[in-house]
């Protein structure tokens, strides 16, 4: 046992709350509860100051002192007060918990493998573990809904990088949430790389655990300010696809993406993204199953009523198709149906995923198979091409001018598909038939018979083309004329022999 902590609150487990006051009485024996809670306004800052700093050097000590009353109960006080704290304060508060979240990582680097469990010990990092993370996640929750509000209500300028260095040097002071966030996405990211999960029972890391980290990085992606930022944005994407292939996520990842969509707008793409990493980078392909399989589901009717829902579910869809197109393959035939399916858009989706997959991995498959599949995408769509919807049939030209531009169209089915769309010229919708005309020119300048239309050029091909024709039927002639003499010249041969023979008969009648 560690020194300064009893048999008795090694033991206890910690059993994460769904509300903050749930710690405050002990629900179920034998779990850890918190025993004196301060009130943050009954304190001066120099006092709340000096609180952050004596626990501070308690955690400094060990990181495992957070499962001490002495050491979580000043902190959770704090938390829970947190938007009530000075700018100071705040600070101090969340220094203190990142570097205790840093004394833990290094301390289960450490101790990991010889933790067995069932052990007092194992309980005792699984309790500083969950107790850090969610002290973490309440503070997080706290400022990014704050952060959100400030967005959406206040119209304020963009700050730059260059911007909050600045303003940082100006007040080293004050509470920058930007960098705050950064940290705490870094802090989660080095914790679940560790492999925590071998701290619980059958390596089963429970499901509150992983909603304290999930519920927070779906937050920040909500905040469009964060999304813009490339850095943290893929900070989170990286939290994300650690939980989803070491901690089970892969449900509560299609979940969160399905509800996500249709209220945030500026997710369509960068979801599409998120999902694309589980694949490119992870080699999972289940939430982009389950994604699909979810939006096949929906009802036609009340895709084609909400068309906000449905333009991002649309998005998203057209942009997963580019980012991981043999996986979407794969899965393709839960979309099918949405074809069939009020909605302009989601046929428009469907439809742009097919053309992603044919010229990213059917123009290379020779299989036969994969020639079948060719085939089927594009007699779809071909016939969208006479769809009731002037946006699909438009949408349908433009796929059909992309396919043409990636060489990704058989040369056998060219002709056809040049007369379907030249029918388009008559198009009673003035925006169809522009895209047919340009989808023409696309045609034309992308031939695969020669890539210029001079007139001079054709005709000096088509002289050489009938020369060689010409020469072709001379040397016909030739053989024809020598295989014409070859019967006569035997003809004649047969005949000398039969006139020897009946000289040499009477020759011999004579002597006879």
């Amino acid at each position: 046992a560690r020194a300064g902590r009893t048999t008795q609150e090694m033991e206890q487990e910690f059993v994460i709350p769904s509300e903050k006051d749930d710690l405050l009485c002990e629900s179920t024996p034998g779990c850890f509860c918190v025993q004196e809670e301060t009130d943050p306004s009954s304190l001066s800052s120099f006092n709340l100051k000096s609180l952050v700093e004596d626990t501070a050097k308690l955690l400094q000590a060990d990181p495992y002192n957070i499962t001490q009353n002495k050491a979580f109960d000043p902190l959770y006080s704090l938390v829970k007060n947190f938007v009530d704290l000075s700018e100071d304060v705040k600070a101090a508060v969340w220094e203190t918990l990142l570097a205790e979240m840093s004394g833990l990582c290094r301390a289960l680097k450490t101790d990991l493998d010889s933790l067995q469990a069932g052990t007092s010990e194992c309980t005792a990092a699984r309790n500083a573990v969950k107790m850090a993370t969610l002290l973490v996640n309440w503070v997080c929750m706290t400022e990014e809904a704050d952060a959100v509000k400030a967005t959406k209500h206040l119209a304020e300028p963009t700050v730059t990088k260059k911007g909050k260095k600045a303003a940082a040097k100006a007040d080293a002071k004050a509470w920058d949430w930007d960098q705050g966030r950064e940290r705490a996405v870094l802090r989660l990211n080095e914790l679940l790389q560790l492999d925590v999960q071998r701290l619980w029972p059958m390596s089963c890391t429970e499901e509150p655990f992983v909603n304290l980290v999930t519920r927070a990085a779906y937050l920040f992606l909500e905040n469009p300010a964060v999304v813009k930022d490339k850095t943290t944005k893929e900070d989170i994407f990286q939290l994300l696809g650690v939980l989803v292939q070491k901690y089970n996520h892969a449900l509560g990842a299609t979940t969160s993406i399905i509800h996500l969509l249709p209220h945030f707008e500026h997710l369509a793409v960068p979801m599409a993204h998120l999902v694309g990493t589980f694949v490119t980078e992870r080699n999972d392909t289940r939430v982009v199953a389950e994604v699909m399989r979810e939006i096949g589901r929906m009802d036609a009717h009340d895709l084609a009523r909400d068309s906000t829902g449905t333009k991002s579910y649309a998005a998203f869809m057209a942009e997963l198709g580019e980012q991981a197109p043999q996986a979407v393959l794969t899965n393709i035939s839960n979309l099918l149906s949405q074809l069939d399916g009020e909605a302009y858009m989601m046929r428009n989706a469907v439809l742009s995923v097919m053309c992603s997959i044919l010229c990213k991995v059917l123009v290379k498959d020779k299989t036969e198979q994969g020639i079948s599949t060719r085939d089927q995408f594009l007699e779809i769509l071909e016939s969208r091409l006479h769809d009731t919807s002037a946006f699909v049939r438009n949408r349908t030209l433009q796929l059909w001018q992309e396919l043409m531009e990636q060489r990704a169209i058989p040369l056998a089915r060219l002709g056809d598909v040049m007369q379907l769309i030249s029918q388009r010229l008559e198009d009673k919708s003035s925006i169809v038939r522009k895209h047919a005309l340009q989808t023409i020119v696309a045609f034309l300048k992308c031939n695969p018979y020669g890539d210029t239309l001079k007139l001079s050029v054709f005709k000096a091909k088509l002289d050489a083309a009938k020369a060689e024709l010409k020469a072709m039927g001379a040397s016909e002639e030739e053989n024809e004329e020598e295989e014409g003499k070859k019967p006569a010249e035997q003809a004649d041969e047969q005949a000398k022999k039969g006139e020897k023979a009946e000289t040499e008969a009477e020759e011999q009648q004579e002597e006879e």
